[in-house]
């Protein structure tokens, strides 16, 4: 017994010695080859290795070094040393899997040189030429670098997040050029273009605060002379939206100080789906109870501006709806007046007795008095379950339509209706009792 106990403990000495080793001699950092090592990185692509080497000329054929050189479709990147020299370290198989079209081809693009005003070199080269081992020349041409700033019109206000387009004179398209950069936080751009005469144009759409598309309504020509490498584009100097002016007030017509205001509309997704998109800033009311709200061109839409303020651990709510035209400057603050929440209440039964433990959900609802059933949800705005008596109770913001139905879903994915109230509710509200068995679910 003890000579089987001795070898028994030599045996088990051994193993785990031999596991150690292996975990010494294993880097779980390195390239390991063993499949069970769960800190192994993934291996590089399997081929046969393939260096394509590619010089960058400009236009009196000098070398043009610090460009970066890039594969369409790939992340690789390399870039030209003093002599305009890149190497492409890659493999047949990955030349294979980026080639596209008949013959196959790879398209590559450079990025603006460091040191000279030289636009992106773009070109095309066929498999065949890529592998033959002769070395690729992209040339490039001396272009101009053309900076400028998009400014508020009234208060020299820097914009950032403008897209600046260039594009030729006599075809001013914005968005089919390939020549753009937008503004930074400070509202200035910089762009290397080709030596050509051109179009710069200011666009986009859904700029906070002002009014702009890309209509060309902010556009300027410029003309390249010679011997110039970098050319200040005067300011382009945007019209201001007046802001949406909102004071807001409590039950008793006081002011509400410090009250989070923003403004909305529904945006539809589909003929069965919206959502409320905010189109302003959200901004604090001031000791006045007043707010000025920076907004997004809008038209044609339902909108609503709504107040928050959390009082003693209670959120109080107050929305007003506005015209979807754009706010004018002169026009009078909205009145929006924050309440507290309203109870809606409710009883579910089952065979006539009190139905526990059951989960009810309430959306917000709106009117489509074009489609059947002709109101639509929203959002979800609460949760509740039934107790031992079957009642349940939703607290929820005043002013709103609701809809509340069963949390739990069919097979077919769909919710039992429950009950829609007729009008918006600004005082307390209760369900009327349901019978479980009785209730149908919406044909919608």
């Amino acid at each position: 017994m003890n000579r089987t106990w001795r070898l028994l403990l030599v045996l088990l000495v051994w193993t785990c010695a031999s596991v150690a080793a292996r975990a010494q001699q294993r880097d779980p950092f390195s390239n390991s080859n063993d499949p069970n090592d769960p800190f192994v990185k993934s291996q590089p692509a399997a081929g046969k290795p393939v260096e394509i080497t590619f010089k960058v000329l400009d236009e009196n054929e000098q070398p043009v070094p610090d460009v970066v050189i890039h594969p369409r479709s790939s992340r690789d990147r390399f870039v030209t040393d003093k002599d305009g020299i890149a190497t492409w370290k890659t493999t047949e198989e990955r030349i294979s899997q980026l080639a596209a079209g008949t013959p196959k081809q790879i398209g590559f693009a450079t990025g603006p040189a460091r040191d000279r005003p030289m636009p992106r070199i773009t070109a095309r080269f066929t498999v065949d030429t890529l592998t033959a081992g002769s070395v690729l020349t992209l040339r490039g041409k001396a272009g101009v670098r053309l900076s400028g700033r998009v400014v508020g019109a009234e208060n020299g206000e820097p914009i950032n997040n403008v897209r600046i387009y260039c594009a030729a004179i006599e075809y001013p398209k914005p968005l089919q050029s390939n020549w753009f950069t937008s503004t930074n936080d400070a509202g200035q751009w910089s762009m290397v273009i080709p030596r050509v005469d051109t179009k710069v144009i200011a666009a986009g759409q859904g700029l906070l605060g002002y009014k702009i598309d890309h209509d060309l309504r902010y556009a300027t020509d410029v003309k390249i002379p010679e011997n110039v490498d970098a050319i200040t584009v005067p300011d382009f100097k945007i019209d201001p939206i007046p802001p949406l002016k909102v004071v807001v007030r409590d039950a008793d017509q006081k002011a509400v100080a410090n009250a989070m205001v923003k403004a909305w509309y529904h945006h539809w997704l589909s003929d069965d789906i919206v959502m409320p998109e905010s189109f302003s800033d959200s901004v604090s009311t001031d000791e006045q109870g007043r707010a000025a709200l920076k907004v997004k061109e809008v038209e044609g839409v339902t909108a609503f501006v709504k107040a928050t303020r959390v009082v003693d651990g209670v959120t109080l709510t107050g929305r007003t709806k506005i015209s979807p035209d754009v706010p004018e400057s002169t026009q009078q603050p909205i009145e929006i007046v924050l309440q507290r929440p309203v109870a809606v209440t409710g009883k579910l039964t089952r065979d006539g007795q009190p139905a526990s433990d059951v989960e009810v959900v309430i959306y917000e609802s709106i009117d489509v008095p074009k489609r059947s059933p002709p109101w639509i949800t929203t959002g979800l705005r609460g949760e509740s379950t039934t107790n031992a008596s079957g009642v349940y109770e939703l607290q929820v913001e005043p002013g709103v339509r609701y809809v509340v139905a069963l949390k739990q879903r069919g097979n077919d994915g769909r919710q039992t209706l429950l009950h829609r109230t007729s009008d918006a509710l600004m005082t307390s509200y209760t369900v009327p009792a349901t019978e479980l068995n009785s209730v149908a679910k919406p044909s919608r």
